[in-house]
């Protein structure tokens, strides 16, 4: 009987000491879930070990304004000839990877897709127009001579500015004979004019007139300053090229022609990396028709 007594005892003495437990826990997380929480602010890193500027993920770089881009000298570059030449040079010139302009020759079997695939390519489209030259060299089907009187001087002309589509700009093709007289210089360069198209006077003769008549007239115009590929091959293009890099440092611009050649494309793809980083490569129009 008394060890009954006992166990009873026990028992009732582990239960009060399990309530006990019970009561003082949740009191405890009672007291703890209420209690009002304290954010503590986060310290403030130094500028140089920003999440966002450090050694991380960084922020990317800055593009220089295009003002500083601008200041830069410039080159108009002119290639001459297309027309004739196959798909592939074309294609592969339309690749280079700055602007330029194209002067296209009329009346020729590419003379269509060469202004598409130019025009397409953002590049510009000019017309090269056929012009008398000296001894027997062939300017090309309806080329403006010498002997041609007015009304056929302009026919002519007419009818070559609307043989080749998305033209901003003429220069001529060969002409040291019509370059040199004012007066044949007038007829074509009105019609020019009226279409509102800005003129290059490739030079093909010191006795040129062209560029003073384009003036006259306040046709926009320039001139030509450098031919690239008198001679073919790389060594006499590259000293050509740097002749022109060396005029656009020293007067702010160049205006440099070179021709549909294998040979010239395989030069300018050698010389044009370098010379992005120096100068800024630009379209007739935007020196010529944008002032």
């Amino acid at each position: 009987m008394p060890l009954r007594r006992t166990s009873s005892s026990s028992t009732l003495l582990w239960v009060g000491l399990s309530l006990l437990l019970i009561l003082l826990a949740g009191s405890f997380f009672y007291v703890r879930r209420v209690r009002p929480q304290v954010s503590t602010p986060s310290p403030k890193l130094p500028r140089s070990i920003r999440p966002d500027e450090g050694s991380g993920t960084r922020r990317p770089p800055k593009i220089p304004p295009q003002s500083v881009v601008a200041t830069r000298p410039q080159v108009i570059l002119i290639i001459d000839d297309f027309g004739y030449v196959d798909i592939d040079l074309i294609e592969a010139f339309c690749r280079l990877p700055i602007p330029f302009a194209g002067a296209v020759l009329p009346y020729q079997p590419e003379s269509q897709r060469s202004a598409e695939r130019l025009h397409q390519s953002q590049k510009e489209v000019m017309l090269h127009l056929p012009m008398e030259g000296r001894a027997s060299a062939n300017p090309g089907p309806d080329a403006l001579l010498d002997s041609l009187e007015e009304a056929e001087m302009v026919q002519r002309t007419r009818k070559a500015l609307q043989a080749v589509p998305y033209i901003v700009g003429s220069n001529n093709h060969m002409g040291s004979v019509v370059t040199s007289n004012r007066m044949k210089m007038k007829w074509i360069l009105r019609e020019i004019k009226a279409r509102r198209l800005f003129f290059i006077d490739s030079r093909t003769a010191s006795t040129t007139v062209a560029a003073d008549v384009a003036e006259e007239l306040k046709i926009p115009q320039a001139s030509r300053n450098i031919f690239l590929d008198d001679e073919k091959n790389f060594k006499a293009i590259e000293t050509q090229w740097n002749r022109g890099l060396k005029i656009a440092r020293q007067k702010g611009q160049v205006v440099m022609i070179g021709h549909v050649y294998p040979e010239t494309l395989f030069a300018l793809q050698r010389l044009i990396p370098k010379a992005q980083e120096e100068v800024h490569f630009i379209l007739p129009s935007e020196a010529l028709l944008k002032r």
